[in-house]
């Protein structure tokens, strides 16, 4: 009976995401705003209808600028700015599609 350890930690470390992301919710769906941050080196994570997650360059301090300058180039209006973090589902769907890190001795595989 072995099993493997996918992943460990708190939960609030797990959920974290790399970079500085944002989710940003528009007032309503834009399409050059998503084209427009990709273009000033922003990385575009996932488009929901009027919501973005967008990993803006540089430091974190300086991400809302970044996306309020891409909102306005793309005549967008911003209703809603924060930092992004995972779900426990993404967590859980990041731990099973990814190698094991740890061995357990006597849990099932």
């Amino acid at each position: 009976m072995n099993g493997k350890l996918r992943a460990h930690g708190l939960i609030k470390d797990l959920k974290k995401i790399e970079g500085h992301p944002f989710d940003v919710e528009l007032r309503e769906p834009n399409a050059a705003f998503a084209e427009i941050a990709a273009n000033k080196g922003g990385t575009v994570l996932d488009v929901r209808s009027h919501t973005y997650r967008i990993i803006a360059p540089g430091i974190r301090e300086d991400a809302a600028r970044f996306l309020l300058a891409c909102a306005k180039d793309a005549d967008a209006q911003i209703r809603g700015l924060v930092a992004a973090e995972r779900s426990l589902e993404d967590v859980f769907l990041n731990a099973i599609s990814t190698k094991p890190t740890f061995d357990i001795p006597g849990a099932q595989a």
